[in-house]
């Protein structure tokens, strides 16, 4: 289904440019050409269906290349950071293909992987694929196999691997596609590692699939993130709220050119409102944002009208709902946790994939996910169900104080955390990281006059920073051993 989206789009427009990197761009037609070379090269080493790539290159060109030459034999790729570590799920998988540079293959030497084919990447010359004699000709559709592997976050503990067969993902950027009305005229901008399964589903599959261009950042900069809007005509951003932060405080004289860009997107994480201000009071620009995840795909809603705070809406592609602890459904403003009511989808591969989901119970996929609508039906989500903090016999949603401390000036980011959890005199507390000068007592006393007084933290620490990883996710686990 991938590969035949590429032959597609090589036919239909073959010099078009589909991919551009920082050091070379591929037309569709060049990029087809070089798949099929990679896919022959894949099927001389003897590997198809049920195997493994591991990639540890930066996203660019050469990305694209291994990835849907992957695709088209059926074996399953990997993405992974270049100088991270591996995940201890990765060193488990046995016999594999593994492509970077020759750090990244000692690395996987060393970690006992067994690599049937090793392909050298290097920053100056690319990729080094053996060439290979013949014509590559797919021997069937390849639909049911895993062809992607995304790691989930690992906010909150060790990242776990999920694999998607080739239907579901080709699926999943169908409809996402339709949800945000991408078409064949926009240019992308990819900011982000496809070790994320959002960045591979807007970035990866989305282009090729509706036959647009997409900008290709191997590692995100601000500076070199202007200047490839401005160069390239950029007219779309899916990323991470993070990176709409960074680009939100580009210094005061630099005056980047932002006149084609038309649509934002945040995906991957919630979008905090002091974000969503700054971006459209710097760029007059409205940021839609997406709500789902790794581990109840393929389900998801959009706020594509860019309405502050909210993530998506009761209608669409996949139906939603907020329940109470006894799964009934609760009335508008209340909070509960976010479901999304399968029998209500009306795509039918989504709905049978969203029937096999290990989250379902019943008719819902359950999020663990706290949220709420309002009277249009707006999705808001206030929190996740297993972070409540238990106060006496109250209950503390920490993203409810986070954005009372956003919401000061001098406040740049927030985290709130249990103090003492489990224990009977648990409490609410906070890291905070300061946008200029600001005391522990004013931030107490602004917090007293906003917050009911079981809200209210007990303690506030200060940090310069609050470690996030790959993704721009701010890590919870470690501030929750407090």
């Amino acid at each position: 289904m991938l590969y035949q989206a590429l032959i597609r789009q090589a036919r239909k427009q073959p010099q078009k440019t589909a991919v551009i990197g920082e050091r070379s761009a591929l037309t569709y037609e060049q990029l087809l050409r070089e798949v099929r070379q990679a896919a022959l090269y894949f099927r001389h080493c003897r590997l198809g269906s049920g195997d493994r790539l591991i990639l540890g290159i930066p996203p660019g060109p050469e990305f694209y290349i291994l990835f849907y030459a992957a695709a088209a034999v059926g074996i399953a790729t990997i993405p992974m950071s270049p100088s991270g570590s591996l995940p201890q799920q990765a060193k488990s998988l046995g016999a594999v293909a593994v492509a970077g540079d020759k750090k990244f293959l000692a690395k996987a030497r060393r970690a006992g992987l067994a690599i049937r084919a090793a392909i050298v990447w290097d920053k100056e010359s690319g990729l080094s694929i053996p060439r290979t004699s013949g014509k590559f000709v797919r021997a069937k559709a390849i639909r049911k196999e895993p062809v992607l592997g995304s790691f989930t976050s690992g906010t909150t503990g060790e990242p776990e691997l999920f694999l998607r067969t080739v239907e579901v993902l080709f699926r999943r950027a169908k409809l996402g596609t339709s949800a945000w009305g991408v078409s064949a005229r926009d240019i992308l901008l990819s900011t982000g590692p496809f070790t994320s399964g959002v960045n591979a589903v807007y970035h990866l599959v989305v282009p090729i699939l509706v036959g647009c261009s997409v900008v290709v950042l191997e590692k995100f900069d601000r500076r070199k993130a202007a200047d490839a809007i401005a160069a390239n005509r950029v007219t779309w951003i899916f990323a991470v709220p993070l990176i709409f932060d960074i680009l939100a405080r580009l210094p005061r004289g630099y005056r980047p050119d932002f006149s084609s860009l038309k649509t934002c997107s945040s995906v991957g994480a919630h979008l905090p409102r002091s974000i969503y201000d700054a971006f459209y009071k710097k760029f007059a620009i409205r940021i839609g944002q997406g709500y789902g995840g790794t581990d109840f795909a393929l389900a998801f809603t959009v706020n594509r009208a860019g309405f502050p705070d909210a993530v998506g809406h009761r209608e669409g592609l996949f139906p939603v709902n907020i329940v109470d602890d006894n799964e009934a459904p609760v009335r508008e403003g209340e909070i509960g946790e976010i479901v999304f009511d399968i029998p209500r989808v009306k795509d039918p591969v989504a709905r049978t994939t969203l029937e096999n989901n290990i989250k379902r119970r019943g008719r819902y996929i359950f999020t663990g996910d706290l949220g709420r609508f309002d009277h249009k039906g707006n999705l808001y989500v206030v929190g996740r169900k297993s972070s409540l903090i238990k106060v006496g016999a109250n209950r503390v949603i920490p993203a409810e104080v986070e954005n009372v401390l956003r919401s000061h000036p001098r406040v740049r980011e927030a985290l709130v955390v249990p103090l003492r959890p489990g224990s009977t005199d648990e409490a609410v507390g906070a890291f905070v990281v300061r946008n200029g000068r600001i005391t522990l007592e004013t931030l107490l006393r602004y917090c007293a006059e906003r917050l009911e007084d079981y809200k209210c933290p007990r303690e506030i620490v200060f940090r310069k920073n609050l470690a996030r990883n790959k993704h721009g996710k701010i890590v919870r686990y470690l501030f929750n051993s407090r």
